[in-house]
């Protein structure tokens, strides 16, 4: 069991998108995407599947070239290999939970080439 301290949960970065790795295993990846008004990650295919879930704020998915508003709340399934990305309208949180393939959270930093906090390290993720 792992307990994870909320208090990690939320960090924003007026640079760019911040990833907050709170658990990786060969088996999971757990991060929160912390977006600010107006930062994006742009939309990607990846390997992996994930789940989305909105923790707080309000933004746009996009899935398979479909855009879902998506707010406190929202949960979306995503299949590996469908585009995905996420657009802020304020500040927005997002948990991502993958079956790790072993690139996910890595695999975002071939996205762009703009700043966000990856883990408290700096990474070429997202753009403000």
């Amino acid at each position: 069991m792992m307990a994870i301290d909320s208090s990690i949960l939320y960090s924003f970065s007026t640079t760019g998108p911040t990833i907050n790795v709170l658990h990786s295993s060969d088996r999971m990846q757990v991060m929160v995407v912390c977006l600010d008004d107006g930062q994006e990650i742009p939309p990607h295919n990846g390997p992996c599947d994930v789940l989305l879930y909105v923790l707080a704020g309000r933004g746009v998915l996009t899935i398979g070239g479909e855009e879902v508003i998506a707010q406190t709340g929202t949960a979306l399934v995503v299949p590996s290999m469908v585009v995905r990305g996420i657009r802020s309208r304020g500040r927005f949180a997002v948990l991502c939970v993958t079956n790790n393939c072993g690139v996910c959270a890595l695999d975002l930093q071939a996205v762009t080439s703009e700043t966000a906090v990856v883990g408290g390290q700096w990474s070429g993720v997202g753009k403000n």
